[in-house]
Formats: structure tokens, C-alpha cells, sequence
């Protein structure tokens, strides 16, 4: 409907650039190739995939046919203290802080040896204005420069909240939780860098104790 009301005004198709945000569940729990650019094959595997899969035609369709200023931009896992407690980073964050606090005993996840790429969030966002910004409406992958296992991340918040050493027996293992072997969820941002300059500063490690000081500051997590 965006997309419609755009192109049946010729003020707003002049002048109105739209940023829409995808995903890179659109490449798949097992992308053909690592780091995965612009180009790679798309396999969705999940409706919320598979959605934002035909928001990217559409958008691509717009914008060839009609000249619609849309650019879209492949979002790895990003988080911050504003995103809901359903991400895996915060499900990791939160639980450490309530762990420390004596509020609970364990974390139950899936492969600790699974890796994910992670960033900032409101990097991200930076990154969605500064597209709009160039010359020419386009798709960019906007992901962390740096992957971490999910085993890395636990570590790295419970650190954060003192718990150091072995903390295995906190930890409990769901298979359902699992994700099917393969090639690395990681994209590659020379594209994003190349026209518009993006350069992730944030890492993971950055954002877990982030998050850590933001739920330490909550009475109730």
C-alpha cells in the first residue's frame, strides 16, 4: 500500500525516498556460501522469511519498474536495551543478571557452538538513514564485522555479572533449540561500506554488557 500511495503521486515519487527493513533469515538456516553478499540465493525457511522474501521483490519490482526510491537493507541480529525480551541476546543478558541475583538457576539453550553475527541496533538504524542518503536507492546487508558462538556470548555476560570460571552446571541444553548445520550466518558489508561508508564500531561483547548495566539497573528483570 506504501509502495502504491508512492507511485500514484508524482510529488511523492519525485521527492519520497522509503527504507525497508528485511532479514537474513531470507538466506536460510544453511546459506550456499559465508559471508553471504547481496547476491546469494535466498532460501527462507520460516513464514516471517518468507515475508519479508516477497517484501524484497516487491520493492525491487517498484523501484525497477516505476522508479519508487526504496531501499532495502538485510538486517543481521541486532540488539539494544529498547529491543523485546524474545532475542537471543537478551534471553542470554537477562538470565545472568537473574542468575547473580539469586533469582535463577539455570539458562537452557540449544548448540553453544553455534555462531551468530550480532550488532548494535541503533547502528543499524544509522546505517538505514545514510543509505537513504546516497545518490541512488539500492539493497545493502548491514551486519556486525565480527561472528561470535552462542557458547562466546554466555560467557561473555556471565563475566559481565561476576560469574567467572566453569559455569557449565548453570547451563541446560534443548534440542529443539538446535539449527541445522552449515555455512555461517555472516554478511558481508563491503557494499554498505563502499557507497555510504558503514562501519560497524560495536560488538557483541559491546552490546551484552550494554545490555548487562541496563537489566542491573531494573529492579525486576
Amino acid at each position: 500500500r506504501l509502495l502504491e500511495m508512492v507511485k500514484s503521486n508524482k510529488f511523492l515519487r519525485e521527492e519520497c525516498k522509503i527504507f525497508q527493513p528485511l532479514s537474513s533469515t531470507m538466506f536460510g538456516d544453511n546459506p550456499p556460501h559465508s559471508p553471504q553478499t547481496e547476491d546469494t540465493p535466498l532460501n527462507p525457511m520460516s513464514p516471517y522469511a518468507c515475508a519479508k522474501t516477497a517484501a524484497w521483490y516487491l520493492c525491487k519490482m517498484y523501484r525497477r519498474v516505476h522508479g519508487i526510491k526504496v531501499s532495502c537493507g538485510i538486517l543481521y541480529n541486532h540488539d539494544s536495551p529498547r529491543r523485546a525480551d524474545g532475542y537471543l541476546l537478551q534471553k542470554i543478558c537477562r538470565a545472568a543478571v537473574r542468575i547473580q541475583r539469586g533469582e535463577q538457576d539455570t539458562l537452557t539453550l540449544g548448540n553453544l557452538d553455534h555462531v551468530v553475527n550480532i550488532g548494535f541496533a541503533r547502528e543499524y538504524m544509522e546505517a538505514a538513514v545514510n543509505m537513504l542518503q546516497h545518490n541512488k536507492a539500492d539493497d545493502y546487508i548491514i551486519a556486525s564485522r565480527m561472528t561470535n558462538t552462542i557458547g562466546m556470548l554466555v560467557t561473555s555476560a556471565f563475566n559481565e555479572v561476576g560469574l567467572t570460571g566453569d559455569q557449565t552446571h548453570r547451563l541446560k541444553f534443548d534440542r529443539s533449540y538446535n539449527t541445522p548445520k552449515g555455512n555461517t550466518v555472516s554478511g558481508s558489508i563491503r557494499k554498505a561500506r563502499s557507497d555510504f561508508g558503514f562501519e560497524p564500531q560495536y560488538t557483541a561483547s559491546s552490546v551484552v554488557g550494554m545490555l548487562i548495566k541496563h537489566f542491573k539497573e531494573q529492579p525486576c528483570v
